[in-house]
């Protein structure tokens, strides 16, 4: 006889005795199920929704996964470019605004390097703990275009008359702020010729122009302004334009 089968013939005279003294109300109560914790579902987050308000920028936001601790975004766009990972970590990591992705608030991601014209699908995994972590599966597509570039508008000059007389044009150009824009791109087309003579870039909403930067007198130069976003994104096919000199 082994020491485990030793221990459950000790037991018996015991459990003799206390049936013996109770006949009535003596009963064993066996588990009829094993305890166990809650399970918890391993799913990805059911709802995924983006919006742009410039475009170099996609805000994601869906709710939380009860039992996960991080999350995992993916991307992709219509320039073949392939599904890859482009944020992974801790719950608290999407939590953009203070009190975010936890209970019933949403969790959401900044996405900062898009560009205007591609349209970009998302998806968010759940991570669950785990060693290792156990991930679910792919989420629903969210598809979101950025929003479009904006061209600075009212773009204006003045040309100042007394610099004539001393051999070159002098011009005052001033436009609109563009929300969102961290500088201003801005060619001199000489129209004659069709050649950009003065590429220049400025965070401010205006630029004098004179001789020294090549504006020659009775020329005649077509002016374009166009919005930069982040770090140097440029569309150089929005623009606005004015027609210098005569």
């Amino acid at each position: 006889m082994n020491r485990n089968q030793q221990r459950q013939v000790a037991w018996l005279p015991l459990l003799g005795s206390l049936l013996a003294a109770n006949p009535a109300t003596a009963q064993i109560r066996l588990p009829t199920k094993p305890i166990l914790g809650t399970p918890v579902a391993i799913v990805p987050p059911p709802t995924l929704t983006g919006a742009s308000t410039m475009p170099t920028r996609i805000l994601l936001t869906w709710p939380p996964v009860a039992g996960a601790q991080g999350y995992k975004v993916t991307r992709t766009n219509n320039n073949w470019e392939p599904e890859a990972t482009i944020s992974e970590g801790a719950a608290a990591s999407f939590a953009v605004d203070p009190g975010l992705c936890s209970g019933t608030m949403p969790c959401q991601y900044l996405n900062t390097n898009v560009w205007g014209p591609y349209v970009y699908s998302y998806r968010v995994y759940s991570i669950f703990p785990g060693n290792p972590p156990v991930y679910s599966g792919p989420g629903p597509v969210a598809t979101i275009t950025p929003a479009p570039f904006v061209a600075p508008a009212n773009v204006k000059h003045t040309v100042v008359p007394s610099t004539v007389k001393l051999g070159f044009v002098r011009v005052t150009l001033t436009w609109d702020v563009v929300s969102g824009a961290t500088a201003y791109y801005l060619v001199a087309d000489l129209t004659t010729t069709r050649g950009f003579i003065y590429p220049v870039t400025v965070s401010s909403t205006s630029l004098v122009l004179d001789g020294a930067s090549a504006l020659q007198p009775r020329q005649q130069y077509t002016i374009c302004v166009s919005t930069i976003y982040g770090a140097n994104v440029r569309n150089d096919s929005v623009r606005s334009c004015v027609l210098v000199g005569g």
